[in-house]
C-alpha cells in the first residue's frame, strides 16, 4: 500500500499489522535464536504500525529514508536471519514450512 500510494487502504493494513502484533505478543516463548529473532519481528512490526499512523494522520509518507518505510532495510535484514533459522534450526520445530 505504502509503495502504491493507495493510502486508503491504510486503515486495513494497520488493523493486519494489529493482528499480527496480538499475535506474535501471544505466541509462546522458545529458546535462544527463535525468541530473537520473534522480538526483532514484534518491534519491526510495532515500528511499521506507528509509520502506517503517521502517514494516515500526515497523508503523505516521510521521505528520510531509503525504500518503502523506515523499516525496509531492517526488514530486509531480518528475512535473511529468518530465512537462516528456516534452513539451519527449523527442523526442531513442528508445523515450520
Amino acid at each position: 500500500v505504502l509503495d502504491t500510494g493507495n493510502y486508503r487502504q491504510l486503515p486495513q493494513v494497520r488493523e493486519d499489522l494489529g493482528r499480527a502484533i496480538d499475535a506474535l505478543q501471544d505466541s509462546p516463548a522458545f529458546s535462544g535464536r527463535t525468541n530473537e529473532i520473534s522480538r526483532a519481528l514484534l518491534d519491526v512490526l510495532q515500528k511499521q504500525y506507528s509509520y502506517v499512523e503517521e502517514v494516515e494522520r500526515t497523508g503523505r509518507p516521510r521521505t528520510d529514508f531509503i525504500g518503502i518505510s523506515p523499516q525496509s532495510s531492517r526488514y530486509t535484514r531480518l528475512k535473511l536471519r529468518i530465512d537462516d533459522w528456516l534452513d539451519n534450526e527449523a527442523r526442531g520445530y513442528r508445523n515450520v514450512r
